[in-house]
């Protein structure tokens, strides 16, 4: 696309979208996320000046692979957002701090990531790498074999990577009294180690931690001020990033993270918690729990018992706005651990997210709605594309220049390191009368609906056409049979909400009805019909200004909706937009559908206002 603000610059077939007609129950490969290695109350203290304390009990649930992978076929690598048919949604700065209660200012996690960590593995871990070792599983250092099957078999050590085996193995036991303060101070990062390549930084070996981490860990005297929020989201951007190519089996990274923040804002896949959930808040605001520990240990799954990604692919296709959580944390806020409140001002900035060789960029404006404020359509992107995806070829391997020489991450990425976060300043609330501006625009150049019939991949890269004259735009409805089944739906619930704030006994009921289908309609672009409804009425715009005083709510269902058959709305819809404007002004009644031969009368006093994106 030429135009500057359109959305898809990756190539449709090199998308993983493009294969769910060849694949639709494909999952990803994903690792373990499990910590094997124990936590121990000696261990608190330490935990808490390295800013990691709060991670301590999120890591004991298991990974639904069909919903990360139909996540997965949602993002879009040029935004750093998911798109869906309610528009862009993403993990912020703020998920990461609420969920993981993890900073998300700071030091950065960067630095040199292929040095010789030998003698840091002595001193931190107190083993010997060099030492001679009979078998291969004693050597803690990840390796593959060389000449496999000979007799004297040699393996070849990595250097890089720790295997996890290996330090569970020897950091497992119990502590005791009679251990000293160094012993403490071994397991306390043979844990963190754990943690960082299982939880939050695993990436493709699968059973190692990269040693680099060491060098964050090894003076745990001190208080601790490292970003590794930042850090675990730039890692989960550019995981996401690159297991949404066409031809990728796997996915790593902070996966834990992505399914949480999935689960406390959509109700798709989430299970039901089958425990008492730990308590927020308390006196101790360095040592107060995550919001993520209510998605922790056992839960019951009801109404699901397949979660295969085709099903998750079509609930998400069905998503409406009414059903996402777009606030889950303001009742959470007071109980925030002390760094999560320092670090409120940082949540709704764009700022460059760092890991070493990563660099990602935060995009708050994009997902306006998340903070609760109003969505305008976001600025370009501070990176040209072709600039975004060089900066994406970097890896670890990386590190080691041809001559020998090691790369410092800090160095090689300081102007974004150092860049100042701006803030995104915007004060007005969300406003739902006007955000369908937005989603004509997102309809128009994003990708929100993943097509699963081989013969509709093309349409992703085609833009639906957005609306055009006063006409027109009140009866606007993206070209899709789901978001044409939305509109029809909510229609038919706001004459039946109209009907009952009209009803004595029924008036509380069609009250929140009608915010219902407001905030719905105005996230399909079709605000102004719910207008026309209510004006045609006498009622106000605003639900929350109808009386409801007095009204003693009555038990009594009142009548049924009438069923429309579903060829009567198709043929309204594609023979004739006049119709079904007139339909929705001139009668509530929508059972009364009239043909679309039916005279029409021209509209008149119907309150419109033009709006510039």
């Amino acid at each position: 696309m030429d135009d500057e603000r359109s959305l898809l610059r990756l190539e449709t077939e090199h998308h993983k979208s493009s294969r769910v007609s060849q694949e639709s129950d494909f999952e990803l490969r994903i690792g373990s996320h499990q910590v094997r290695i124990p936590y121990q109350y000696h261990m608190e203290d330490a935990l808490v000046r390295l800013g990691l304390y709060q991670m301590r009990n999120l890591h004991q649930c298991p990974i639904d692979k069909g919903l990360i992978t139909a996540l997965v076929e949602r993002w879009r690598p040029e935004t750093n957002t998911f798109h869906l048919p309610v528009g862009e949604c993403t993990v912020t700065l703020e998920d990461v701090s609420c969920l993981w209660g993890l900073s998300v200012k700071g030091l950065p996690i960067s630095g040199e990531s292929d040095a010789d960590w030998s003698a840091m593995v002595l001193d931190c871990l107190g083993v010997q790498p060099e030492q001679v070792y009979k078998h291969a599983n004693d050597c803690p250092w990840t390796y593959k074999w060389i000449d496999k099957g000979e007799p004297n078999a040699r393996i070849q050590c990595s250097r890089f990577h720790l295997r996890l085996k290996w330090l569970r193995h020897n950091f497992s036991r119990r502590l005791t009294p009679n251990d000293d303060q160094e012993t403490i101070n071994r397991f306390t990062r043979a844990y963190c180690m754990d943690l960082l390549g299982s939880v939050m930084f695993p990436d493709a070996s699968a059973n190692g931690v990269p040693a680099m981490y060491l060098q964050f860990l090894e003076n745990l005297a001190p208080q601790h001020d490292y970003n590794w929020g930042g850090a675990v989201l730039a890692h989960l951007y550019r995981e996401l990033t690159r297991a949404c190519r066409a031809k990728e089996k796997s996915i790593n990274g902070p996966l834990l993270l992505l399914q949480m923040w999935s689960w406390t804002r959509f109700a798709i896949g989430r299970p039901k918690p089958n425990h008492d959930i730990l308590p927020f808040g308390g006196p101790d605001l360095w040592r107060r729990n995550a919001f993520g520990v209510k998605w922790v240990k056992p839960h019951i799954w009801e109404g699901n018992p397949h979660r295969g990604t085709s099903q998750y692919r079509g609930q998400f296709s069905h998503l409406t706005p009414d059903v996402v959580n777009w606030r889950p944390y303001e009742a959470y806020y007071q109980n925030l651990p002390a760094r999560g409140h320092r670090d409120i001002p940082m949540w709704c900035c764009r700022v460059y997210c760092t890991h070493f060789w990563i660099v990602e960029f935060h995009h708050p404006d994009r997902v306006m709605r998340q903070y609760g404020l109003f969505q305008t359509v976001p600025p370009p992107d501070p990176l040209p594309w072709d600039h975004l995806k060089e900066l994406r070829t970097w890896t670890h391997m990386s590190g080691v220049h041809s001559d020998g020489t090691l790369t410092d991450w800090r160095n090689v990425h300081k102007e974004y390191i150092n860049a100042n976060a701006i803030p995104v300043v915007e004060q007005r609330p969300y406003d739902p009368s006007r955000h369908y501006m937005y989603i004509a625009w997102f309809f128009h150049n994003g990708m929100p609906t993943v097509h699963s019939r081989e013969n509709d991949a093309a349409r992703l890269s085609q833009p639906v056409p957005a609306p055009e004259g006063d006409v027109a735009e009140l009866a606007y409805v993206p070209h899709d049979q789901q978001h044409a089944r939305v509109m029809f739906r909510h229609m038919r619930l706001t004459a039946r909400g109209i009907k009952m704030v009209q009803t004595p006994g029924q008036k509380a009921y069609g009250k929140q009805l009608l915010k219902v289908c407001r905030d719905t309609l105005g996230d399909v672009g079709l605000v102004e019909l719910y207008r026309a409804m209510v004006d045609k009425e006498g009622l106000p715009f605003d639900p929350d200004e109808i009386d409801i005083s007095g009204d003693i709510p009555d038990q009594r269902p009142i009548e049924p909706e009438v069923h429309i058959p579903q060829a009567s709305w198709a043929n309204v819809v594609s023979g004739n937009y006049h119709n079904l404007t007139q339909i929705l002004i001139d009668g509530i009644n929508l059972g009364n559908v009239p043909s679309s031969s039916a005279a029409v009368t021209p509209l008149r006093n119907v309150p419109h206002r033009k709006h510039n994106i």
